[in-house]
Parts: C-alpha cells; sequence; structure tokens
C-alpha cells in the first residue's frame, strides 16, 4: 500500500459511498476536528481508516475524501501521499485484492450498508463470504471487528485477539505488507493481551499457514482458536 512518506503502490461508518466499519469513539473526535477543516485531523483520520477500506472503489471512499480535504488545505503529507496516488493508481492492478469474484460480494455488503437499521448479522456473514475468497479489504475488516471489543459488540460476534492476530497474519501472507501495521499492532502482546502471547503468536501463525493452504475453510479452522 503507499507508505505514509510517499513510496508506491503495491509494495473506514459515516460513510460518503463505500461500505465501512462504524467509526470508533477516537475516529469520531478525529471526525469533529476534521469537519472543522483541521488539516491534521483530517490527515490523521484518513490514515486511521486506510487499511480497511475497499481499494476497488478508492476514491470514493472516507479514506480518499479526507485525505484529499487535507492536502487542500496545504498539508504537505497529506499532499506528497495524494500525488503518489492519483500518479500510481490502477483499479486493474488491485484486482488481487479481491479475487475469485470476490468484489461482488462486497458491493452486496455496500447495499446493505445502506439500509437502516443495519443488518449486522448479515454484513458479517457478507464479509465471511469474501474472506474465504481471499479478499484482502474483507480479511482487513474482519481483523479489526473481532480485535476489538467495540466493533465486536456492534457487529455481533466473540470478541476474541487470538483470532484477529490469525486474520491479519493471514491477510499478511496472502496479500503482502499492506497490512503489516495493523497485524504487527493486532499480534503485539498489548493487544493480545495473554501471559502466553509469544505462543499465542505462534499458534496464529501456524493456523494463518493452514488457512493459506485452504482458504475456504478458513472459519471452521478460526474456530479452532480459543
Amino acid at each position: 500500500m503507499w507508505k505514509k512518506c510517499g513510496l508506491f503502490l503495491m509494495s473506514f461508518t459515516l460513510s460518503h459511498t463505500v461500505y465501512g466499519l462504524d467509526y470508533l469513539p477516537e475516529q469520531i473526535e478525529l471526525l469533529k476536528e476534521a469537519q472543522k477543516g483541521n488539516p491534521e485531523a483530517q490527515y490523521d483520520l484518513a490514515m486511521s481508516l486506510q487499511t480497511t477500506t475497499d481499494m476497488a472503489h478508492l476514491k470514493q471512499s472516507d479514506f480518499f475524501y479526507w485525505l484529499e480535504q487535507a492536502a487542500n488545505n496545504k498539508y504537505d503529507v497529506a499532499q506528497d501521499l495524494l500525488d503518489d496516488i492519483l500518479a500510481e493508481y490502477d483499479p486493474k492492478l488491485l484486482q488481487d485484492l479481491a479475487p475469485n469474484g470476490s468484489q461482488k460480494i462486497f458491493d452486496e455488503v455496500y447495499q446493505l450498508d445502506k439500509q437502516q437499521p443495519k443488518n449486522y448479522a448479515l454484513i458479517v456473514s457478507k464479509l465471511k463470504q469474501a474472506a474465504e475468497l481471499e479478499n484482502y479489504t474483507a480479511l482487513a475488516q474482519l481483523s479489526w471487528i473481532y480485535g476489538d471489543s467495540r466493533l465486536a459488540k456492534n457487529y455481533g460476534v466473540a470478541f476474541s485477539t487470538i483470532k484477529a492476530c490469525t486474520l491479519a497474519t493471514y491477510n499478511n501472507l496472502r496479500h503482502g505488507d499492506i497490512n503489516k501495521e495493523d497485524m504487527e499492532y493486532l499480534c503485539s502482546g498489548d493487544v493480545l493481551n495473554r501471559a502466553d502471547w509469544p505462543q499465542a503468536q505462534k499458534l496464529a501463525n501456524k493456523m494463518a499457514a493452514e488457512i493459506k493452504q485452504k482458504p475456504t475453510a478458513l472459519f471452521s479452522l478460526l474456530d479452532q482458536l480459543k
């Protein structure tokens, strides 16, 4: 993914158009400042949304919107990153992020997200279907849904840091270092919060490797983790 310092392509809600995860409290605080025209808050909000953004619809996403706002407000880092994105972005290069027809399923999630009240159970079901087809964004979003207790409650799944770490590790094995920062955070001792967290990391790595060999069995394998 594009690095914050402006290197190149391919090494989340109150969405404008594209589905994204519900905003967390800290993102809502950033949003309040961003809406006041604060370019630093606009950039920080954009970066907090980057790894869970559906790259197939990048230019309609909250990530791109707030990055563009920060750039328009002369925030140097945002301008550099936006220039890189506009120079390098090609949807065809991103097809591997949504393989096996999984983008069609993700587009169904977008339609579900427009409904009120949201059917979170159905949204999670669709995300799981897309994840089993190796969809990067579905895997990234599910990593956070399982790994953040507030999102887990919203989406009706059992909070599980070991499952979050495993999903993030598998996503990294499948798609490369696009999600490296997320993976390192979700697999850290602070998040796993277990006395045996190094062993938990090893278990996550082992399970992620098994999932990579049999991606359609992702959730039956994941359910073996406690």
